[in-house]
């Protein structure tokens, strides 16, 4: 279950709305941010194919083309229980595993010449336990 916070607010998820297509109402329109992000994927996508000779009408230029776009961006905009697109997560794991652009701060009494940075490791354990109320309790009990 997600978790709700008072600066969840409404303005921060605008959608395109489309009242009628050919005559046709359409209750929902376009996330905005979908539609975006499918057109910065497509581009970056679309741009080295170009580049490479791949032409979109080559037996499989179309598959090559659409459907590695498709995947990233129904894969990638799938929302987990707390609201964040995927693609935030596969970019957290990306910064993970480079090299921090911070600098050490030298400081003039001791010697950072030698220093490297070594990654940690967290290992959580977690116990998850039901507590039952006493109405739950009593009605166990009873029958």
């Amino acid at each position: 279950m997600a978790l709700s916070l008072p600066t969840d607010t409404a303005h921060l998820n605008y959608q395109s709305r489309q009242y009628e297509l050919f005559d046709r109402p359409i209750v929902k329109g376009i996330d905005r941010r979908k539609m975006f992000i499918t057109i910065i994927v497509a581009l970056a996508w679309f741009i080295p194919l170009a580049l490479l000779g791949v032409s979109p009408l080559w037996r499989f230029g179309p598959t090559l083309y659409l459907a590695p776009v498709a995947a990233v961006v129904i894969l990638g905009t799938r929302v987990d229980d707390s609201g964040r697109m995927a693609m935030i997560g596969w970019y957290d794991r990306i910064l993970c595993r480079l090299p921090s652009r911070r600098s050490v701060i030298d400081n003039p009494v001791l010697d950072y010449s030698q220093h490297v940075p070594h990654r940690l490791s967290l290992n959580v354990v977690v116990r998850l336990s039901h507590r039952e109320g006493p109405s739950a309790a009593q009605s166990r009990g009873s029958s």
